[in-house]
């Protein structure tokens, strides 16, 4: 692995995409869920696009033509919601614990906080995923609530843990 970057992504980025989220769907982590089904290529364009044309904030980290993490900041779409936003990151199983997902979240809050609409990000995480837990925590992120049971991961019921950064 040479030293990934972080980028804007572009629609050329598409394939690249949906192989990550291929490879994703395989690893063994305890905050993912397996998909039954990957979204397309066509699909990933315009999913790409969304965030081009003024939705949010997509990053990827990428080594070459491989797509390492993927972190993005949904805006909320109605007046009442837009002072808030949404923030999520992935990472495949080689990036993780490399200081790529501290990095990643730096950059997106760095884009929101450019943003004087945005004065909340929210997220979710897995109660079975404590390395995220902490590294939010760690970010400046606090405990606003908890989903009990919210996610059933074959026949086990899990935790999500809510999220909050004041901006």
């Amino acid at each position: 692995m040479t030293t990934p970057v972080i980028r804007l992504p572009s629609l050329d980025d598409a394939e690249a995409l949906h192989a990550y989220l291929g490879v994703l769907n395989e690893d063994d982590h305890p905050g993912l869920l397996r998909r039954t089904a990957l979204p397309s290529v066509e699909e990933e364009r315009a999913f790409i696009s969304r965030y081009i044309d003024g939705g949010g904030h997509l990053l990827m980290l990428v080594d070459g033509d491989r797509i390492l993490g993927l972190g993005e900041i949904t805006i909320g779409k109605a007046p009442y919601r837009s002072h808030a936003a949404s923030l999520g990151i992935s990472l495949v199983s080689e990036a993780r614990g490399r200081g790529f997902g501290t990095a990643m979240i730096s950059a997106l809050h760095e884009w929101a906080r450019a943003h004087p609409d945005l004065d909340r990000l929210q997220l979710e995480v897995f109660s079975t995923n404590p390395g995220a837990l902490k590294l939010y925590e760690r970010l400046g992120y606090v405990r606003e609530g908890c989903r009990h049971g919210a996610i059933n991961r074959d026949g086990e019921l899990i935790d999500m843990i809510q999220m909050l950064l004041i901006l």
